[in-house]
This record gives structure tokens, C-alpha cells and sequence, in this order.
């Protein structure tokens, strides 16, 4: 779990529900993360929404190990959003229950 009550990259992907990449801050969150998983000598990172509807429903947090510059992210900002799109269809057409069987369909 990851604290939302500071500001920080995690709150502002949250809240504007748009990827996060740059420099690594000094301290909060992000760095308390960090600390748990193991500091890697990471100074850039790129945090991204995962969203269904309007409500993020999970973060992920990528970075480059070793003080390395990130890579492009916008290709995986779009393999994201596209898996937000579909998770999104399908938590709603598990709502809906399942299709009746369509009659003119041949067996």
C-alpha cells in the first residue's frame, strides 16, 4: 500500500489519471517504496494509472535500476490505457451476466 495523504507522483496520477515519469523525489512516498523493495540506485520512474471508468484502481510503478534514463514511455502508456479499456468491458459485461444464446445462429 502506498500512502495517498502526501503530495507526491502517486497522488498526481491518481488524481489527474495520466502517467507520471521524471526524477526520483528525495523523499515520501515514492521513496518509501523504494526502501521496501530495495533502493536499485533508480533516479528516474514512470508511475501509471490503471483506470476503469472515471477511478484509478491500481498503480504501476516502473523504473530504470542503476541511475539509467528511462526508456520512451509512451508505447507502454498506450499498452496500458488499452488494458484499462479492456478490463473495463469486461468488469462491465460481467455485470450485465451472461448473453442469451442468439437464436439464428447456426449449430
Amino acid at each position: 500500500m502506498v500512502a495517498l495523504d502526501a503530495p507526491s507522483p502517486f497522488v498526481d496520477a491518481v488524481a489527474s489519471g495520466r502517467a507520471w515519469s521524471g526524477a526520483l523525489p528525495p523523499e515520501g512516498p515514492v521513496r518509501a517504496l523504494l526502501e521496501q523493495v530495495g533502493p536499485r540506485d533508480a533516479r528516474m520512474a514512470a508511475i501509471l494509472p490503471i483506470r476503469v471508468g472515471h477511478h484509478t484502481i491500481a498503480l504501476i510503478y516502473a523504473d530504470a535500476p542503476d541511475g539509467a534514463q528511462l526508456p520512451e514511455i509512451g508505447p507502454f502508456v498506450g499498452f496500458v490505457e488499452e488494458a484499462s479499456r479492456k478490463l473495463e468491458t469486461a468488469l462491465l459485461a460481467r455485470r450485465r451476466g451472461p448473453r442469451p444464446q442468439d437464436s439464428t445462429a447456426a449449430c
